[in-house]
């Protein structure tokens, strides 16, 4: 807690809505982790959880819709490349399409192509 500053001043008007960390969005029928979540949980996630190499993870911040080859619970997961956060995706039947901010997918360009298959790791 901040108990002295002079930031709290320009703050104080401000009427407070609730206090926290915002962890989950309700989008549609699923709850989509926060990019505050995902940067707070890290690698202490452990269910829905997609360890991606970087090649596959580029061929989402592009915007590819990547085919598993294998079951996955559908609704929103981790993605981690070598045991670190990288973002958060979403998996509905057997597509996985990342859900990165417009502006940081443009850094990379979209690209858009047919979906591939992805080996997925046991």
């Amino acid at each position: 807690m901040i108990l002295k500053s002079e930031h709290l001043e320009e703050v104080s008007g401000y009427d407070m809505v609730s206090p926290g960390l915002p962890v989950l969005r309700r989008i549609r029928k699923y709850l989509k982790p926060t990019s505050a979540a995902l940067q707070w949980i890290g690698t202490a996630a452990t269910k829905n959880v997609l360890e991606l190499d970087e090649p596959t993870l580029i061929r989402l911040l592009q915007g590819e819709v990547l085919r598993l080859t294998r079951p996955c619970e559908e609704g929103y997961v981790f993605l981690r490349v070598d045991g670190a956060a990288a973002g958060c995706g979403l998996v509905i039947e057997d597509r996985l399409t990342g859900q990165f901010p417009r502006w940081f997918r443009e850094m990379f360009g979209i690209r858009r192509g047919k979906p591939e298959q992805v080996e997925l790791p046991e």
